[in-house]
């Protein structure tokens, strides 16, 4: 049995370090694309729908969101904060999280099977 040298265990731990990262980061910044794009959709809608409801002449952004919010009746606030885009956003999202966490897993945590 030979002992492995210092250089050539620092290069087989570089070498399992690369192999695990880059997926991760890869994953990772297809995540957080995915995440800002339909984030930024769903919020959209959120505002368009604020817009439909929320009375003549009132400006609507995102900096008086709550006076939007209190000036209209309940019946509306619902409907509004209901928007479809929304809540698509929401369920997507959380999708996206959950499979970009399995392949966080997954390239962390390699099946015994198959150590690479």
């Amino acid at each position: 049995m030979k002992l492995i040298g210092v250089i050539e265990m620092f290069n087989r731990g570089i070498g399992i370090i690369i192999s695990r990262i880059v997926p991760v980061a890869l994953v990772r910044l297809i995540h957080i694309f995915i995440a800002m794009a339909v984030g930024a959709w769903g919020s959209r809608g959120l505002m368009e729908a604020l817009r439909a409801a929320s009375p003549e002449g009132m400006p609507v952004g995102p900096h008086n969101i709550q006076e939007v919010l209190a000036s209209l009746p309940q019946e509306q606030v619902f409907d509004a904060v209901l928007s479809p885009a929304l809540w698509i956003a929401v369920v997507v999202n959380i999708i996206v999280f959950l499979w970009a966490q399995a392949a966080l897993y997954l390239a962390l945590y390699p099946n015994a099977k198959n150590p690479a």
